[in-house]
């Protein structure tokens, strides 16, 4: 007799309803995958991109993984367009993640990768930040306004208790004043530093460097979004010719000589390093 194999739609607001706003929760899922990989139990093949304009980085970048003892394989199909907000309305983020069982190959779900990417991104900050932000660490700093900057600031002030404050900076001020307004709704404590540096000694830096931030120090969980050489603003920056600033003006003034950058996949970062993009 022929089985019928059954494939879960889950759409953004199931997604949703399954999150609850339950952060101890999504993290403590990231941190057993980590130990997972650490363990050898991860198949993790290094991502495929595909960049359709140099200047924008606009791209699809298609990302396997399998949990072994979880009998799952994934992959994510995930489009990164970042003029798609203000050129078309749409989101800079989209795409699908397709989850297989191990044992016959079939598809067992289908899922929004926009909102995965969203809130994975987030959790694996807030997790490097229980284990390595400095003691204490009363400011949550926020450069950037997007999805990214609105999962970062409900993820980490609800994974440490010591987060009191959360700064805002934009490539505007009025997206910096949004967001703000936006948190403080939530009942978070949000200023806007409108398009000013939000970075202060003691602050977790987030969005943007996606790592922490002490003093001088910098402790990388992610990649860093500052180009090298001698000129940080970068090429593509010079190529948008906005009277807005970028995320390296934002944060002028605060040293990555002689830092420290623990990052979660070090070949993927020395073999990027030089581009501009990380």
């Amino acid at each position: 007799m022929k089985k019928e194999s059954g494939t879960t739609l889950l759409t953004r607001s199931m997604l949703e309803s399954a999150y609850g706003e339950d952060a101890e929760g999504v993290v403590g899922v990231i941190e057993a995958a980590f130990r997972s990989f650490a363990t050898g139990d991860v198949i993790f093949p290094e991502k495929s991109s595909q960049v359709f304009d140099e200047r924008t980085q606009s791209r699809i970048n298609c990302m396997p993984a399998t949990i072994r003892s979880a009998g799952l394989a994934g992959v994510k199909w995930v489009s990164v367009f970042p003029e798609n907000p203000s050129r078309h309305g749409l989101p800079n983020v989209g795409g699908l993640m397709v989850l297989s069982e191990i044992k016959t190959g079939m598809p067992v779900a289908v899922m929004d990768a926009g909102y995965l990417t969203a809130i994975r991104t987030a959790a694996v900050d807030a997790l490097a930040a229980r284990f390595l932000a400095p003691e204490g660490a009363s400011t949550l700093a926020l450069v950037g306004t997007g999805e990214q900057a609105r999962f970062h600031a409900k993820l980490l002030s609800g994974t440490l208790d010591t987060i009191g404050e959360i700064r805002v900076s934009g490539r505007t001020p009025e997206h910096a004043a949004a967001l703000a307004g936006d948190l403080r709704a939530d009942g978070l404590d949000a200023v806007s530093f409108g398009d000013a540096p939000p970075v202060g000694k003691g602050a977790v830096l987030p969005q943007g460097l996606q790592g922490v931030h002490n003093g001088d120090a910098a402790l990388l969980t992610g990649g860093i979004g500052l180009p090298r050489g001698k000129d940080r603003r970068g090429q593509k920056h010079k190529a948008k010719q906005r009277r807005q600033k970028s995320r390296t003006e934002l944060l002028d003034g605060f040293s990555f000589h002689d830092s420290s950058f623990p990052v979660d996949h070090w070949s993927q970062f020395t073999k990027k390093e030089g581009k501009g993009h990380w």
